[in-house]
């Protein structure tokens, strides 16, 4: 079984499929399928732990934790599944906005967002406009502000106009940060699907198949909605171990 994508629900995914108890020997959680992997260095830099965020002390944990349980983490791109036949029987596809690309499915799109990390250790308490575009989220050693939900946005650099929107948007919430010393800033995108995707699929083709298992379009809420979905793709998982385990054996041709 492999994992195409690094992201929490890819990862929880796999840590969930352990859990039920299942000899997966070679399970592995890849770095994104499709994307440049110049942007999810990038991304790995935005979430990095020096940023103060219990989010990416959360994700070392569960990354720790997977790699006790005997899965793997590895770098790498692919451009189709099939490209993994022969390596593996099972794929849960996790690869997020990638998953555009890889699936060709184009109900899954960017929404584009952009922080900024400030030192402002006195602010205690989270802050958020009803809406979600502006927000104040205290971390352990940093505090986001935000943001911004530009739809079909697929710029991953630093925006000038956002930033001074953003800060100016914060600061009238909240106007100690006038005196907060910036970090750095950070963009990313959300992986929206009107409907999230969370389904089993078999591939058939040239007398071969593989099984997929959907976990993607989670868009902002994935730090919420994952741990459910992980679950969800983990008892797929098994219906398909299940399916593999019960297959007939085809006899071997008598010479």
């Amino acid at each position: 079984m492999v994992s195409l994508g690094h992201s929490q629900s890819g990862i929880r995914s796999v840590w969930d499929t352990l859990s039920l108890g299942h000899d997966l020997s070679g399970i592995r959680s890849v770095w994104d399928a499709v994307r440049k992997l110049k942007i999810f260095e990038k991304l790995r830099q935005i979430t990095d732990d020096r940023c103060g965020g219990s989010q990416s002390r959360v994700e070392c944990s569960r990354q720790l934790r997977l790699k006790n349980a005997g899965g793997q983490l590895q770098t790498g791109k692919i451009t189709g599944f099939w490209e993994l036949h022969g390596k593996y029987e099972i794929i849960v596809n996790c690869s997020g906005i990638g998953a555009r690309a890889l699936t060709g499915d184009m109900n899954v799109y960017p929404v584009r967002g952009q922080i900024h990390k400030v030192h402002a250790p006195w602010l205690k308490h989270f802050v958020r406009v009803g809406d979600g575009t502006s927000y104040i989220y205290p971390g352990i050693s940093s505090v986001t502000l935000g943001g911004t939900r530009q739809k079909d946005d697929w710029r991953m650099s630093v925006d000038p106009s956002d930033s001074e929107a953003i800060f100016k948007a914060c600061c009238a919430l909240e106007p100690s940060l006038q005196r907060a010393r910036k970090l750095f800033e950070g963009v990313g995108l959300r992986p929206v699907r009107a409907v999230l995707r969370l389904e089993k699929e078999k591939l058939e083709g040239e007398g071969s198949h593989m099984y997929l298992v959907h976990n993607y379009g989670h868009g902002g809420t994935g730090v919420t909605f994952h741990w459910g979905t992980a679950k969800e793709a983990a008892q797929l998982v098994q219906e398909c171990v299940t399916e593999i385990r019960c297959r007939p054996v085809r006899p071997k041709p008598k010479l």
